[in-house]
């Protein structure tokens, strides 16, 4: 499972104490609590309750909400309700390929 991967990974880091995960149960969890009263928020999403429903839409903001299946449906998170919408220059990748990958 990731989230071992990453809990060895803090410990090596001498951050260990900060990573006690035993489940990806656990871990879903934190999310829940951290997220809470945010946009994207996990708090009314328990792990049964996931498995049971076979998915749940955040946000989902207390235990007996349904879910949000089409986030900002009518407007967006700004004062005026509209969406921001940026161009961008595409530019080159920032690490290049190290290696030669023998094409099929």
């Amino acid at each position: 499972m990731d989230y071992r991967i990453i809990c060895e990974l803090a410990d090596r880091l001498g951050r260990g104490a900060y990573f006690q995960y035993t489940s990806i149960e656990d871990v879903f969890h934190e999310l829940a609590a951290a997220t809470a009263g945010g946009k994207a928020d996990y708090s009314g999403i328990t792990y049964e309750r996931l498995k049971a429903e076979k998915g749940i839409f955040w946000p989902c903001p207390f235990t007996d909400h349904p879910g949000t299946p089409h986030l900002f449906e009518h407007t967006f998170d700004h004062a005026d309700g509209k969406a921001r919408l940026f161009g961008i220059q595409p530019k080159l990748p920032a690490d290049r390929q190290t290696r030669n990958i023998p094409s099929s």
